[in-house]
């Protein structure tokens, strides 16, 4: 398992959103550049790292390839767009850590969160299980000082994968 990370605003935003966004409409510029920056980001790694290169399609609102050859999850938040690849099915959530009242979402979840922390490692791994249902292994871990980053998998022995920066391989 890998995960691999671009910092957005240090992409060239004009042609990533050219060449990424199959002209579909979205609701504001940077749901736009996220899409853009998320396809490029699994497109780039499939070739450079797996030498994939595959057509990605919807499968019940969840990215894939379209041969399957393998499985990956996408999120991002903020400046970063996060994508976790491995050979069995997995899920990623990324989350900027900011201070907001959580008191609404511990009480719906009947949870109490004491830190942010606290609150984001939950919605995180919660975010990432949402795309990896009935998961056996969720990990979560603070990246960059700011982002709370969760992964799930079915893999029990999964340890906290190393995050690799894909732009100093462009």
């Amino acid at each position: 398992m890998n995960i691999y990370y671009l910092y957005i605003p240090e992409l060239e935003k004009n042609s990533l959103i050219a060449s990424y966004t199959d002209n579909k409409d979205f609701m504001s510029e940077k749901r736009l550049l996220e899409y853009a920056a998320g396809r490029f980001l699994v497109k780039t790694v499939a070739k450079i790292f797996y030498a994939i290169e595959d057509e990605i399609v919807l499968n019940n609102k969840k990215p894939e390839f379209k041969n399957k050859d393998i499985e990956f999850s996408l999120s991002h938040s903020k400046d970063y767009v996060v994508a976790v690849f491995d050979d069995k099915p997995c899920g990623i959530d990324i989350e900027y850590i900011k201070d907001r009242d959580f008191s609404h979402i511990g009480k719906r979840y009947n949870e109490i969160f004491t830190t942010r922390e606290d609150f984001y490692k939950f919605w995180t791994q919660k975010e990432s299980e949402i795309k990896l249902p009935n998961c056996a292994k969720k990990n979560s871990f603070v990246f960059k000082k700011n982002y709370m980053i969760s992964v799930a998998s079915f893999d029990r022995n999964m340890e906290v994968p190393k995050c690799i920066n894909l732009i100093k391989y462009i």
